[in-house]
């Protein structure tokens, strides 16, 4: 099954998306960006599944990683260390004991990040055995004699790829939103760009809900004033709620709304800053209050 990068790529939202994920994750330079778009190069492409897990939209279709597991145990291997997220999602399902070889290190500076996510958010950690590598290879072969499942099992992911953490872990933040309302403008681009909904604008009042937040960064990429400021945060989740309020622009006379005082509206500070003359600003107040992505 061939790797494809779908229509529900964030980069096809908006062209200001600096979202690069799947092309960090993946171990053999197959990913590539063209002309702004994420290809695939089939040549260099191992199809080990890390851009399919990782994308925070799940816009890449393809195979997923095949991990050993056995009785809800998850064996280390030779074969690139799981995400993060991945772990996470295996955590969901009922697997919280991890076996670990002495050969297979480099899958400790991923099970030490995710215990420390689970630490803050759970409570609870992946319990790490050690295991040896030739005994479960002779373990191995007498369950292939006794007719037995083979201890290599290709996880289907079925489950775990409907279940993404804002799901899975619906009471905890992953990221956290911040916002400069003294130069936000309500221009609602964050809130008709968020792939999971994190921004709701009434008339009355801005709610953020930092449950939701998936780590896509496209609100911070797109917004035109640069007042967002996503992180890394581990929480308790949390409701952000900035009442909006009607001012009355000094400079044009107009009503606008504001999540704090100002005295002139925003399509009369962009004038200014461009230094428009006066003598087209209802023009510019129609284009700022029509403003398109």
């Amino acid at each position: 099954m061939a790797i494809i990068v779908t229509q529900y790529c964030i980069r096809q939202k908006s062209y200001k998306s600096s979202c690069q994920l799947c092309i960090e994750s993946c171990p053999t330079n197959a990913i590539q960006l063209y002309k702004r778009a994420i290809t695939i190069n089939k040549a260099n492409c191992i199809q080990c599944g890390r851009c399919v897990i990782t994308c925070p939209v799940n816009a890449i279709e393809g195979p997923l990683p095949k991990r050993y597991i056995q009785d809800y145990i998850l064996y280390s291997d030779s074969s690139h260390e799981p995400t993060i997220k991945e772990l996470l999602l295996y955590y969901t399902i009922g697997i919280s004991i991890i076996r670990l070889s002495p050969t297979h290190s480099h899958w400790l500076n991923t099970l030490n990040q995710t215990n420390n996510i689970l630490k803050k958010s759970t409570n609870t950690v992946f319990t790490i055995e050690n295991y040896s590598e030739q005994d479960n290879k002779i373990s191995l072969k007498r369950r292939m004699l006794l007719g037995l499942n083979s201890l290599k099992t290709a996880v289907t992911y079925y489950s775990i790829k409907k279940e993404i953490l804002i799901q899975a872990y619906s009471h905890y933040q992953f990221f956290s939103i911040s916002l400069d309302i003294s130069h936000c403008s309500l221009c609602q681009i964050c809130e008709k760009l968020c792939p999971s909904h994190c921004f709701q604008i009434t008339e009355t009042t801005l709610f953020i809900t930092t449950a939701k937040c998936i780590g896509c960064y496209l609100c911070q990429d797109s917004c035109p004033e640069q007042v967002l400021t996503i992180n890394n945060w581990i929480d308790k989740c949390r409701l952000i709620v900035y009442p909006i309020n009607q001012y009355n622009c000094q400079q044009c006379q107009q009503t606008f709304s504001a999540l704090k005082e100002l005295h002139i509206c925003p399509a009369c500070h962009l004038r200014n800053t461009l230094k428009i003359p006066q003598s087209i600003s209802t023009l510019q107040h129609s284009l700022f209050k029509n403003k398109t992505l």
